[in-house]
């Protein structure tokens, strides 16, 4: 897979858009004006190629998101900059955003692999998620909880996740752990979540 770093100002616009209608999301907090400076847009635009100078030195990410989610990913990556706090994923237009205060090439790989777990967990497991009764909402936290996986399969990771899917990340790492299937953590994590609400 070629990932590709870039900043384009339509694409900051349209993730600090998306952070002020979004408001609140897992417990967090998001700005409520869009704040977008010719100093920051300068600074994206700067750290663009440290951005690609890490994820070009780090070991491939292809085998292990096919282990976990059970398909290649895309064959090409866009990674769009953004000047706020936060990273984001489109999977209807197949792109990514990432913050551009991710400070090192830990969490710059961490990053890129969480945002990609999220496109292909909406792809090729929504469905499967459907069938077991999983509203949208359910499938949102579903591919926030899943991505603890990360953690055990690539080198250089530590995806942390909310603090809100804490027991949930737990139950899906232990499941994880003793099937090394995806279907098995979905339904135990899915399970777990019909109960808590009964």
């Amino acid at each position: 897979m070629r990932v590709t770093f870039t900043y384009q100002e339509a694409e900051d616009l349209r993730c600090w858009q998306r952070l002020v209608e979004a408001g609140e999301m897992f417990g967090k907090t998001f700005p409520k004006q869009i704040d977008i400076t010719a100093q920051s847009k300068q600074r994206a635009q700067q750290t663009v190629q440290q951005f690609q100078d890490w994820w070009d030195e780090a070991p491939e990410c292809d085998e292990g998101l096919k282990t976990i989610y059970g398909h290649q990913p895309p064959a090409e990556i866009m990674v769009y900059l953004n000047t706020s706090s936060y990273s984001m994923d489109d999977e209807q237009r197949g792109w990514i955003s990432l913050s551009m205060m991710r400070d090192s090439q830990k969490k710059v790989r961490t990053t890129v692999i969480h945002e990609l777990g999220h496109v292909l967990f909406r792809h090729y497991w929504s469905d499967f998620c459907f069938k077991l009764g999983c509203s949208q909402d359910d499938i949102e936290d579903l591919k926030e909880v899943v991505t603890v996986i990360h953690n055990g399969v690539f080198n250089n990771v530590e995806d942390q996740g909310y603090h809100v899917h804490a027991s949930l990340r737990a139950l899906a790492l232990d499941t994880w752990n003793q099937t090394h299937t995806l279907e098995r953590v979905v339904q135990e994590v899915v399970q777990h979540m019909k109960e808590q609400t009964n």
